[in-house]
């Protein structure tokens, strides 16, 4: 029974490290687009908006689309 329980475990990691490298591929790839001023949300291209609290970079489908960056 105790190898079964090993096996599980092993898995368990094993996926647990890939979940990890695909979030921070995620994140990389995410981090690319918005440099090239490309929404990671819609593929919209991103403007530079002056808000409350000075500029930031926002989606220009904006209302439909809300990322900021």
């Amino acid at each position: 029974m105790s190898r079964f329980i090993l096996k599980d475990r092993k898995a368990k990691k094993e996926q647990s490290k890939q979940h990890v490298e695909d979030l921070k591929t995620d994140k990389n790839t995410r981090n690319q687009k918005v440099l090239n001023n490309i929404c990671p949300r819609c593929g919209g291209q991103l403007v530079v908006r002056t808000g409350k609290k000075g500029k930031f970079k926002g989606c220009s489908s904006f209302p439909k689309c809300r990322f900021i960056a």
